[in-house]
């Protein structure tokens, strides 16, 4: 192991707050949101009617051969803009011979069947059945005579998870360790800790890594709707998304993609790169709980937040800011926020949940909190948590609220992410001075 510090010298966003890591920022810390109604399908008829889309996507701005666009998913399409973006940012689209030695490393969950790739093909393999509510049943003999011929014959490649570093990795010719996680949220968090291990380690000098997510369909909706994990209200209800609100009754479906170009200082100093932050320490955590609820007392992100403090060697009183995961869940937010008075108490951090703005992104949420921690050490300015306008009792002492950023001398900032599932992970940040 040698003393290498890690620097993140590039970053790319896609969000419901825009296209661009500066609509990403203005957006933040302006206080705005992005949650509408639902435009990606007709959603007249469920309760769940509004989102966070990532409405300004098109796919002109995909940086790959246009051959391959079929076989990519919403994910995929939305993390290739952000790594283009990032790329760009961090200089590296000039330099093919430092990306050929690059690792990439990229959170995203498996894309489940939607109705726009299989609805035909589901469709022509009913038939009449008197048993079936319906009155139409599914039809093996009828899938396999003509139900299958409606689909895409390379409908495989939008759901097979690492097929989505795959086609990073070819379009920047990126050489080296390609990997995929799938920890849900605290994956793109993980990564990017195992990423700065490894350039530490001496493994590489440079790695890309991101996550992206986007789970905006009727099937999205249909399997959280259930576990009362989603808001519920009509199209023109688009303060839904609250963290920490005394009001708070769900998350919003969000969809987005951060990545970062995660480098050692001096190869990045060699080459004439500004690091944005240094990434100093980093730390994994499990509820060992409930598949979808928060322990109660936020014990899986209270173990990651301690574990990343103790290798970052800071103390907590040094912690200026903590990005919450926060997401307008009643059993998460009330977790989290003990875990966070558990840590730092009597010191208050102050403390932003970028979800009131971006919704509930999932396999995203991890590393767009990243980012808007990247945001604020370089504004210099704590966003404030969009639409959250009443903290309920337990809501953190500093809980940034209103339409303006808190400007503050921010020097160490902690990033957290907690996964459906329970596995949690964070991450501190410091800054670089110019």
């Amino acid at each position: 192991m040698t003393d290498r510090r890690v620097v993140v010298t590039g970053m790319g966003v896609v969000s419901p707050l825009g296209i661009g890591v500066d609509a990403f920022r203005d957006g933040l810390l302006a206080g705005r949101h992005g949650v509408g109604p639902i435009t990606r399908f007709d959603a007249s008829r469920l309760r769940v009617r509004v989102a966070a889309e990532a409405s300004e996507y098109r796919d002109d701005l995909l940086p790959s051969d246009p051959r391959h666009h079929v076989v990519l998913s919403r994910p995929m399409q939305l993390g290739l803009v952000a790594a283009a973006e990032c790329l760009a940012a961090s200089g590296l689209d000039a330099l093919p011979e430092v990306r050929a030695n690059a690792a990439c490393l990229m959170a995203l969950n498996r894309w489940d069947i939607n109705l726009q790739d299989f609805g035909e093909s589901f469709a022509r393999s009913m038939s009449a059945s008197g048993d079936a509510a319906s009155g139409y049943a599914f039809s093996r003999a009828h899938y396999l005579s003509r139900g299958h011929r409606a689909a895409h014959p390379l409908w495989l490649l939008k759901f097979i998870p690492n097929l989505a570093v795959a086609h990073v990795v070819r379009t920047f010719g990126l050489q080296g360790e390609a990997n995929t996680y799938t920890a849900e949220a605290a994956a793109s968090i993980q990564l990017l800790g195992h990423a700065a291990q490894s350039i530490r380690d001496g493994l590489y000098d440079v790695a890309l890594c991101g996550g992206s997510d986007a789970r905006i369909s009727p099937l999205g909706v249909a399997r959280y709707v259930p576990l009362d994990l989603l808001a519920e209200g009509a199209p023109d209800e688009i303060d839904l998304s609250r963290p920490f609100d005394r009001k708070r009754r769900g998350a919003v479906l969000g969809e987005g993609a951060a990545f970062f170009v995660v480098e050692d200082f001096e190869h990045a100093r060699a080459r004439g790169a500004r690091p944005l932050a240094e990434i100093v320490g980093w730390g994994d955590g499990s509820d060992a709980y409930h598949p979808v609820r928060a322990h109660p007392e936020g014990r899986g992100l209270r173990y990651a937040m301690e574990t990343a403090l103790l290798g970052a060697g800071v103390d907590p009183s040094n912690v200026d800011l903590v990005v919450a995961s926060a997401a307008s869940l009643p059993d998460l937010d009330a977790a989290e926020s003990r875990a966070i008075r558990a840590i730092f108490e009597p010191h208050a951090p102050l403390v932003t949940a970028p979800a009131g703005a971006l919704g509930r992104t999932f396999v995203a949420s991890g590393a767009l909190n990243v980012a808007a921690g990247i945001v604020a050490l370089e504004a210099h300015a704590v966003p404030p948590t969009a639409t959250t306008a009443n903290p309920s009792e337990e809501a953190p002492d500093r809980l940034v609220l209103g339409t303006t950023p808190t400007t503050a001398a921010l020097r160490n900032v902690v990033a957290n992410a907690w996964s459906l599932g329970g596995q949690c992970a964070s991450l501190v940040l410091r800054e670089v001075p110019v």
